[in-house]
């Protein structure tokens, strides 16, 4: 499996009956939000069975990408990995980050910066379904999938994720989307 993505893997879809309400609430934001907020909206949806659903999307290649919502003020995304696949390291620069986990088991690793400037692990955490996190803006993280089912989490971005950066341990950025 491979443990890198590419944006080109992120389809649109409209929003499943339980997302509703939260793509309504989403619609009526005025500015972004923060943690706090992104945490709260997610931990009031409660999940059905997911295991159908053009949402709920597998590639053999890489994990997948659905777009569930988008304006100027939030980002709302469901993703699907398989065993083995896993995010770059990256930051959401610009934006926070709420996630879900909706079905699975997933995996963070979360990265600081060490006195010779090289970005080293600092904390791992597992995230079971109902696993609820935030990360904000220079936060640097990898998130996947190290067990052998499907993991599907929720992603709410606000903004909108557009300057996302991209890292490896032994180098500062990788590259910027």
């Amino acid at each position: 499996m491979s443990s890198e993505a590419t944006l080109e893997q992120t389809i649109s879809c409209p929003p499943p009956a339980w997302l509703i309400s939260l793509v309504q609430q989403l619609q009526a934001l005025s500015a972004p939000i923060g943690e706090a907020e992104g945490v709260s909206l997610l931990e009031a949806v409660s999940v059905p069975s997911i295991t159908a659903g053009a949402w709920t999307r597998f590639d053999e290649r890489f994990y997948t990408r659905t777009s569930i919502f988008r304006n100027a003020q939030a980002e709302l995304l469901v993703m699907g990995w398989l065993g083995g696949q896993m995010s770059p390291l990256h930051n959401h620069r610009g934006s926070i980050c709420a996630l879900k986990v909706l079905a699975g088991e997933g995996i963070e690793v979360s990265y600081e910066r060490s006195e010779i400037g090289l970005l080293a692990p600092s904390s791992v955490s597992r995230q079971k379904t109902g696993f609820l996190s935030a990360s904000a803006d220079s936060d640097v993280h990898q998130v996947g999938n190290v067990k052998e089912g499907p993991l599907v989490t929720l992603h709410l971005y606000s903004p909108p994720l557009d300057g996302a950066q991209y890292f490896q341990p032994s180098e500062s950025v990788l590259f910027d989307s």
